[in-house]
Order: structure tokens, then sequence, then C-alpha cells
């Protein structure tokens, strides 16, 4: 994996490129299956 700040790093990238909401939807669900035990809510 990667750090927290990475990550948003990429993901604001990626909300840039694309105002598509599905890219953020699927990170927040591969989010929620690698780390389980941290609520994202």
């Amino acid at each position: 994996g990667c750090s927290s700040s990475v990550a948003q790093r990429i993901l604001a990238g990626w909300a840039l490129v694309s105002r598509i909401p599905e890219p953020l939807r699927v990170a927040g669900l591969v989010a929620r299956g690698l780390f389980p035990a941290q609520p994202l809510d």
C-alpha cells in the first residue's frame, strides 16, 4: 500500500481528470476491504 497522503494526492488528481465519481466510489470500497477495522464514515 501507500501512505494516506499519497493516496489523497492520487485521488485528488483522479478527481480533476474525471468528474465521474465512480472511481472514488470504487476506491472507497477497495479501502474498506483493505482496512476493515477503520470506519470511513
